[in-house]
């Protein structure tokens, strides 16, 4: 009698189905019996004893099951009555018990069908052991569910062992296996005492029969083996006194030993998707959201996500989150099993912390892919969603920008050979020996020509412009001197010489056509109009001379490619702009332009790329400052160390300033020594000598400690300084390589906006220093100079 059992998996079951409130339960002691063997099938009603009872005996295949009654049963509180049909007298084969229609609160329910396996008592291993003068013959046999598995695929392995019923087992031990080999399993799950323990009829002799499962995993595709299996079992033998007519026991062990178990692990049939992670089984994945229209950005939310089924539940891992663009996931935890866990089917859960993302419109969803051994193909679920509406938070303080992660050096290999190779020590070049400040007279000169140059075309540019101003006033002298027609004929000689482009200067124009130029114009001028005339002429002079010499800069707009910006045409507008910019190379202001347009055309490297050659130009360009600044942040660009308060205060200015107000400083402490020396100073001149040579030492050694403490000084000067303006990896050499062996030759990744100095170029590649110090190669295409 198995009852025991039946209560336990009945109990299992209770679990899993407490929520669906299963009203009926077909359950059988086991599916692998052997001729001779007496096993249960059961019909389970939970919570109401039916008013009609179920068949008094049902027909499978040949063979008749009766039922014997039933019997009631309280587990964790809920009510069980149990109908039992004994299977006995079956002979080798499969059997396969339909569903019933049955009765249930005047309904009609159907049950689920069940299968067994009959196998002759020739399929069993015999092992015969003396005692005492008497042989005894012993039976096991190792049941697979499946004799084929696919990787990852789980299966039950029922481990039998039958012996006769006169050596009363005391303990059945526990199986162990002495080798196994591409598959893994569970610790067996043995009987727990007498009442566990079934029957059979071997030979017309009573056995008593162990039963032991446990949940059998395969691991790759091949051959595995699972065994041979050796157990100690504890019997107590009963012997009968001749003298007294008693029985008397003694304990002793018997060790079985079963057969190994061979199997064959299947391929799968086709290229596994990229979700999928090794689930195996028929599985069914749900998620428990909350029910809500609404949720603020710094609120989070629980989701519970129950994967039922049958398969290899322990192995599963959390499902991914689908909507990960628009999702968060703070954490992800499974939830704790019991022995449950050691089950082919029932349930794994995961409770997820997430938080929403702008844009979120949405509930989460979460993927599962797993290979279904009995459709045999892969299959990708989705969980159902519903629309929400996700609040942004007034802000009370300063915005945080979601700053990508900076990814960090992981050298795992050599760097590769450098294309250009010294073959002797590095010298000393002539200008390198040359004393430190021998550097300026270099400018000195430079300055010197420049301020040559510079007054050279002041003094010529006064010149041309006295010149035109000395023309203008001499032919207005001469107006005076002609009359009536002549006046205005010179006066509009002037206009069209000078003043061409003067709308108010057209009405002298017109006054000479009409009154020189028509057959009966003969009229003469008075001396308001010659006057009025003479003094329009003058001042238009004056502003067109004030013109010539203020408005020297060209402004420049365009319309269409700042109307086709406004209108979201960015590509049309990055067309125009970059046209002109090509004219115009030394806007800062265009570059800018080209900079914008590039950022809403979704590629950001370019937009750094030209916002820092604005900045070249114009070092002081605003605009092009925060832009850049912002585009480095939300890109996650790797940048130089953050620089200390101190650091910051000095970068307010550049290196060379303190370095040249350290020469300032020895200059002027020199000079008013020499002063001193050469001219007697007194009173007032004395005492400014004397500051100065209190204060300067000072400054110079602050001047001396800045430029020493100066990040520009220390930084790398080596190569051209460039941008990366795609997303890329720096790889130790130049060579295409992906998947692992990408991983291993990836020095770091670099997302777009990394400022960095072009050290050389071989090809398609270039080798390249980032602002953190770590040198590496990189396509040419997704890199580009300053």
């Amino acid at each position: 009698m198995r009852l025991l059992t039946l209560i336990f998996t009945l109990l299992g079951i209770c679990f899993a189905q407490a929520q669906q409130e299963a009203s009926i339960i077909t359950q059988i002691s086991s599916t692998n019996l052997i001729e001779g063997e007496v096993g249960y099938f059961s019909l389970i009603y939970r919570g109401v004893n039916p008013k009609q009872a179920p068949p008094e005996s049902i027909d499978i295949g040949g063979m008749k099951l009766t039922q014997r009654g039933f019997q009631q049963q309280y587990i964790n509180g809920d009510r069980y009555f149990i109908y039992q049909y004994p299977i006995s007298d079956a002979k080798a084969g499969n059997y396969s018990i339909p569903a019933l229609d049955l009765e249930l609160q005047g309904t009609t329910v159907k049950s689920q069908p069940a299968n067994f396996q009959v196998v002759p008592v020739e399929d069993l291993k015999l092992e015969q052991f003396k005692y005492k003068e008497n042989t005894i013959s012993c039976y096991s046999k190792v049941f697979i569910g499946k004799t084929t598995l696919y990787p990852g695929e789980s299966t039950i392995v029922e481990y039998k062992i039958y012996i006769p019923a006169n050596l009363n087992p005391q303990g059945w031990g526990l199986p162990k296996p002495d080798k196994i080999f591409n598959c893994t399993a569970w610790r067996f799950s043995p009987p727990t005492s007498n009442r566990d323990v079934g029957q059979a009829f071997i030979n017309n002799k009573r056995y008593v029969v162990g039963s032991y499962t446990t949940v059998l995993s395969s691991i790759k595709a091949g051959d595995a083996s699972f065994g041979p299996l050796t157990t100690e079992l504890i019997i107590a033998p009963s012997n009968t006194t001749s003298r007294f007519g008693f029985s008397r026991r003694q304990t002793a062990e018997m060790p079985i030993t079963s057969e190994d178990l061979r199997f064959e692990v299947l391929p799968f049939p086709s290229t596994a998707p990229p979700e999928f992670k090794g689930a195996v089984g028929e599985f069914t994945i749900e998620a428990d959201l909350p029910v809500t229209e609404s949720i603020s950005l710094n609120d989070s939310i629980t989701a519970t996500v129950t994967i039922a089924g049958s398969g290899n539940l322990p192995d599963i891992i959390a499902p991914e989150l689908e909507d990960s663009a628009t999702w968060k996931v703070v954490d992800v935890s499974r939830v704790q099993q019991g022995d449950e866990r050691k089950e082919l089917s029932g349930q794994t859960q995961f409770t997820y912390i997430l938080q929403p993302l702008r844009g979120a419109d949405t509930l989460p969803r979460f993927t599962f892919a797993h290979f279904d051994p009995v459709a045999e193909e892969f299959v990708l679920s989705t969980t159902s969603t519903s629309a929400i509406t996700v609040t942004v938070p007034e802000v009370t303080g300063s915005a945080v920008l979601p700053a990508t992660a900076v990814p960090t050096e992981s050298m795992q290999d050599i760097l590769g050979p450098l294309t250009d190779v010294n073959l002797t020590r590095p010298a000393r070049s002539v200008i390198a020996q040359l004393p430190v400040w021998t550097w300026q007279v270099v400018p000195a000169l430079f300055l010197v020509a420049m301020l040559g140059i510079a007054g050279q075309r002041k003094v010529r540019a006064s010149k041309q412009t006295n010149s035109t101003k000395s023309l203008q006033l001499n032919e207005l002298k001469k107006l005076n001197s002609f009359k009536d027609q002549d006046f205005l004929k010179e006066a509009g000689g002037y206009v069209e010489r000078w003043l061409a482009d003067s709308q108010e200067a057209q009405s002298v124009l017109d006054q000479r056509d009409s009154q020189c130029y028509q057959p009966a114009a003969d009229q003469k001028l008075d001396s308001k109009q010659r006057s009025s005339i003479l003094q329009l002429l003058k001042s238009l002079s004056v502003l067109t001379l004030i013109a010539l010499l203020t408005f020297s800069q060209q402004s420049w707009a365009d319309e269409s490619s700042f109307k086709a910006w406004e209108a979201g045409d960015y590509q049309t507008a990055l067309d125009g702009y970059l046209e002109a910019s090509e004219k115009n190379p030394g806007s800062a202001d265009l570059l800018f332009n080209v900079g914008d347009c590039y950022y809403r055309a979704n590629q950001p490297g370019m937009a750094a790329l030209f916002y820092k050659k604005a900045l070249a130009i114009d070092p002081f360009h605003y605009e092009a400052s925060k832009n850049l600044t912002f585009t480095q942040k939300t890109q996650g660009s790797i940048l130089g160390p953050e620089y200390s308060e101190l650091e910051k205060w000095i970068l307010e200015l550049p290196a060379t300033a303190y370095q040249q107000a350290i020469f300032l400083g020895i200059w002027v402490l020199a000079l008013t020594l020499i002063a001193l020396k050469l001219f007697h100073l007194k009173n007032g001149k004395f005492a400014l000598a004397l500051t100065l040579i209190i204060l300067s030492p000072f400054w110079i050694i602050l001047s001396s400690a800045a430029w020493l403490k100066h990040p520009q000084r220390m930084a790398s000067t080596t190569g051209k300084a460039g941008m990366v303006t795609e997303f890329t990896s720096i790889l130790t050499e130049p060579v295409d390589v992906s998947g692992k062996e990408l991983d291993k030759k990836t020095m770091i990744k670099a997302n777009p906006a990394s400022p960095c100095r072009i050290i050389a170029e071989r090809g398609a590649w270039t080798y390249i220093e980032l602002a953190n110090g770590t040198r590496g190669w990189t396509p040419s295409e997704r890199v580009s100079e300053i």
